[in-house]
């Protein structure tokens, strides 16, 4: 029963966002009202980082800036489902498809690469690993959620495993 009604919950889920979908992509840009002019809800501006120096393994560039299309509380419910989807979905097909989806809707994918340093711009560090060479300490050792970003506000952070240094053992006594 439980399982129908998940496939159910699936089904109407990708339908409101396919249909959200193509109305973002077909609807003229609504002009705002007069003096009103939305705040950010609980989301945290990105501003890129400087560019470091260029390291022997480069950061990725951040995602270039797009014009802010998930504005409504509606849009950011639809934006979510379709990345708790994403999450879910276990065939690569599937997966390409909404991030597709999500790409010409204006809201782009933060991928993590192992070996890069870790951002806390671009990344939250959910867990740890063992560095086996001190190069490796404070670099990302695997992603294990990506992150998505719609123009300067960050959806979600890229989710990472980050090198910490090796536990020294001390001896018993």
């Amino acid at each position: 029963m439980g399982l129908v009604v998940a496939v159910g919950l699936l089904c109407l889920l990708g339908g409101l966002a396919g249909g959200w979908t193509l109305r973002t992509l077909n609807a003229p840009e609504p002009a705002p009202a007069a003096g009103y002019a939305p705040a950010p809800q609980g989301t945290q501006l990105y501003t890129p980082p400087p560019a470091p120096p260029a390291p022997a393994a480069q950061a990725p560039a951040p995602p270039a800036a797009a014009p802010e299309i998930v504005t409504g509380p509606v849009e950011r419910q639809l934006v979510q489902a379709l990345i708790s989807l994403y999450d879910l979905a276990e065939a690569a097909a599937v997966r390409t498809q909404i991030a597709e989806d999500l790409t010409r809707a204006g809201v782009n994918r933060i991928d993590a690469r192992v070996g890069v340093g870790f951002d806390p711009a671009l990344h939250r560090a959910v867990d740890t690993a063992s560095a086996v060479a001190p190069g490796d300490v404070d670099t990302i050792a695997r992603q294990l959620r990506p992150g998505w970003v719609t123009g300067t506000t960050i959806i979600r952070y890229a989710e990472v495993a980050v090198y910490a240094p090796p536990a020294t053992v001390e001896p018993a006594v």
